[in-house]
């Protein structure tokens, strides 16, 4: 697994690994930033991660609230699950 987190720009918090405890670091180590996610640059960057690897799958976790949502568009190869986490009605909150 492969740990991204998209925000003004994407950042690799973990390169892949099967290791659990470095995955959970790595999202620990994940903070909410008040700029806006760049969806199209992290898919672009999720992609180009897996591009070799048989039966990929790219999770987003968002509120939905997604500026850039029309560039970010998965690869119809690429299996995509979206966790929706709050709501798009409400003003963006930080998880914490």
């Amino acid at each position: 697994m492969v740990v991204l987190q998209a925000g003004p720009r994407t950042d690799i918090r973990q390169s892949a690994t099967t290791d659990r405890q470095a995955l959970r670091r790595a999202l620990d180590a994940c903070a909410v930033t008040d700029g806006p996610a760049r969806i199209g640059e992290a898919f672009r960057m999720a992609e180009s991660l897996v591009r070799d690897v048989a039966d990929a799958e790219i999770h987003l976790f968002s509120d939905g609230r997604i500026p850039d949502a029309d560039q970010a568009r998965p690869n119809p190869k690429d299996s995509f699950v979206f966790y929706k986490v709050g709501s798009d009605k409400s003003p963006n909150l930080g998880i914490v």
